[in-house]
């Protein structure tokens, strides 16, 4: 939703066809928990408060935290023209990390579903006790899946999907498969500022956190219909699936 080249710069594009895909699912009865991972807010911010070697105060603390809120607002604006109901939730307000684990209290988020609202939850920075954390997305999505009982994690990326070493999308992984590739394999990845690890720490997530059952799809946002197909089971040119 955001290009990581260009700092503080939403693809409102993007974001809008999303919505009217979400939409279109949303009027076949489904029901989302939308994250935010950084993009260029705040993976930018954060970066340059780890190069100065600040990051463990609290001016980093309030800047990571207000640039991700000016995020999810702009995102929750797009969304809500679209029927959503988008209700922002900071993890810093309902999680308490421990490890890759960001710990939240899910039943909090669960019952906005009841309402027919839609989470939004951006990755964020937490105060714990030994620095400043980051919560990164790809660990709140994966969480909030197997938490909630979701039937499926759609991780929209700037990429075409999971790219081995030649650049080519590879279509479909299992558990052992992707223990293997994040054993011995080469990853290709996306461009620009990434403080959580890119494409190795979104799998390594997946791998570790991951629940039986769950179908994770990786796709390519900016490309019109791959979430609306990948919610719907349907394959598409550059999408991943990971089946746990």
């Amino acid at each position: 939703m955001t290009s990581k080249e260009r700092p503080f710069s939403v693809r409102l594009r993007v974001v809008r066809s999303i919505g009217e895909e979400l939409r279109e699912a949303w009027r076949l009865g489904w029901r989302f928990v939308l994250v935010l991972g950084g993009g260029s807010y705040g993976h930018v911010v954060a970066s340059e408060y780890m190069r100065e070697g600040l990051m463990d105060t609290g001016e980093a603390l309030a800047s990571i935290t207000r640039v991700m809120a000016e995020l999810s607002s702009v995102v929750s604006e797009v969304l809500a023209e679209y029927g959503l109901a988008p209700v922002v939730y900071p993890p810093y307000a309902f999680c308490r990390p421990d490890g890759l684990r960001p710990n939240c209290d899910w039943e909090l988020v669960s019952r906005s579903l009841w309402y027919d609202a839609t989470p939004l939850i951006p990755g964020d920075a937490y105060p714990g006790y030994s620095g400043v954390r980051i919560v990164s997305g790809d660990e709140l999505a994966i969480e909030a899946s197997c938490r909630l009982g979701a039937d499926v994690l759609v991780y929209a990326t700037n990429v075409p999907g999971v790219l081995d070493e030649r650049g080519e999308t590879i279509p479909y992984l299992s558990r052992p498969g992707l223990h293997d590739l994040l054993e011995h394999g080469m990853l290709r990845g996306g461009s620009g500022v990434d403080v959580t690890g890119g494409m190795y720490r979104k799998l390594k997530v997946i791998s570790e956190l991951g629940c039986p059952g769950l179908r994770v799809c990786i796709v390519e946002g900016s490309r019109p219909g791959s979430v609306y197909a990948a919610l719907r089971g349907r394959v598409s040119r550059g999408m991943t699936v990971i089946e746990l």
